[in-house]
């Protein structure tokens, strides 16, 4: 029975660490103001020309929701002014539109955290529904051309970039800039001609500057939420199995009846665990992003272990990553001198099994001088394990190992 309540307890401080790299907030809202452009040669009718090189009229507001730290969703809603220029003819307009975007946050999927933590990307894009207006004088004859005051209806597509620039947990300063891009648009910006071109009847560029405010209980928003590292899930997890080993051996102390059969659960615990760490989280680490001391702690603590097939002397693929690690390692620490420990099992006479033992440990060795490792290696074959629990899963392929120790 405490096998398997140990069992579950661990599974569960797993699956709770990796719970704990979704915990930020997903909510956000922002105000922008800034500047436009329309497109002359497309978008206005002959004559009539927006303020250059940008118009200062244009604002927009919006609510975002991030489903998770790389792409969201962001309801919005855009004005522009239009209003003439000192060489041009004069004219009075204003456009609104309501938009869904959907996001993307490119910092986080380019890793804009391994060189900032302050500075952010995002990309939008989406479609919505806006209304071209003519304001002022509602009806004003200027040859054969008529200012329009009823709205013009149309669809719109926006695309556009927003770095972004963290200011606390809780508020950014980003920089918006989009393109508006609108079909079914009848008449120009300007509203005294019509626009007869196919497909995309109206371009606007907006540069606008604005404040994202971050909404949640937790620490960090989507936007910035990096995810535990590397090194951070290993040491939670080494804690985790130190955890449930110290708790078994409290158990121990407080029932003497049950000593014999508490050692040996916490002996099947730890091997059970260790062959988890290995298949579950330590083969998938990438050894340059590991910590030095972390890693000498793995090696040293008996976690990073070459694996051998029965009576063979060559190591299994699946476990090659291990010597790999080492090697990533001593690379960092080139002046550091490694034991190179061989084992068997108990199968065999002790005699051959010394042997096979010393085989592996120089098997070994000799791979990470083929792999360039210039530090001091030096092999030693230690016979038959005799370490393992021989009630652990796999007890033998457990002990047909090399494992290190750094001096």
């Amino acid at each position: 029975m405490k096998k398997i309540i140990s069992t579950i307890l661990f599974l569960s401080i797993v699956f709770t660490i990796q719970a704990q790299d979704e915990k930020y907030n997903k909510w956000s809202a922002d105000v922008r103001f800034g500047m436009n452009k329309p497109v002359n040669s497309v978008s206005m009718t002959s004559g009539y020309e927006t303020t250059s090189p940008l118009s200062p009229w244009a604002a927009g507001a919006g609510v975002r929701y991030m489903m998770n730290n790389k792409v969201g969703l962001r309801l919005g809603i855009n004005y522009n002014s239009f209003t003439n220029s000192d060489d041009s003819k004069k004219f009075d307009s204003r456009t609104i539109d309501v938009n869904l975007q959907g996001v993307a946050n490119l910092g986080r999927i380019f890793g804009f955290e391994n060189w900032t933590k302050r500075f952010g990307l995002l990309t939008h894009a989406g479609i919505g529904l806006g209304s071209l207006r003519g304001v002022g004088e509602n009806s004003v004859d200027i040859g054969d051309d008529k200012y329009i005051s009823n709205s013009d209806d149309f669809i719109t597509v926006d695309v556009g970039f927003t770095p972004q620039f963290k200011i606390s947990n809780k508020v950014s300063l980003f920089l918006d800039l989009a393109l508006q891009m609108n079909m079914k648009q009848q008449r120009n910006f300007d509203t005294f001609g019509s626009n007869n071109n196919i497909g995309i009847q109206g371009f606007n560029y907006m540069a606008t500057l604005g404040l994202n405010v971050y909404f949640g209980k937790e620490k960090e928003h989507a936007d910035w939420f990096y995810g535990m590292s590397e090194n951070d899930k290993l040491k939670l997890r080494i804690d985790a199995l130190e955890a449930k080993v110290d708790n078994l051996s409290k158990d121990i102390d407080a029932n003497k009846k049950g000593i014999a059969k508490n050692v040996d659960d916490i002996k099947d615990l730890q091997n059970k665990s260790v062959n988890y760490a290995l298949k579950s989280d330590l083969s998938k680490l990438n050894p340059s992003k590991v910590n030095v001391d972390v890693a000498r702690e793995l090696i040293n603590g008996g976690y990073i272990n070459v694996y051998f097939g029965f009576n063979k002397s060559q190591p299994n693929k699946h476990s090659l990553w291990a010597v790999e690690f080492v090697r990533e390692f001593l690379k960092k620490n080139p002046s550091v001198s490694l034991d190179v420990i061989g084992y068997a099992d108990e199968i065999g006479t002790n005699n051959y099994n010394q042997r096979l033992s010393d085989k592996r440990a120089n098997v070994v060795k000799a791979l990470l001088q083929k792999a360039g490792v210039t530090s001091s290696l030096y092999p030693q074959g230690k016979g038959v394990d005799r370490s393992i629990n021989s009630r652990a899963e796999n007890p033998r392929q457990m002990a047909r190992r090399v494992t290190f120790r750094v001096r």
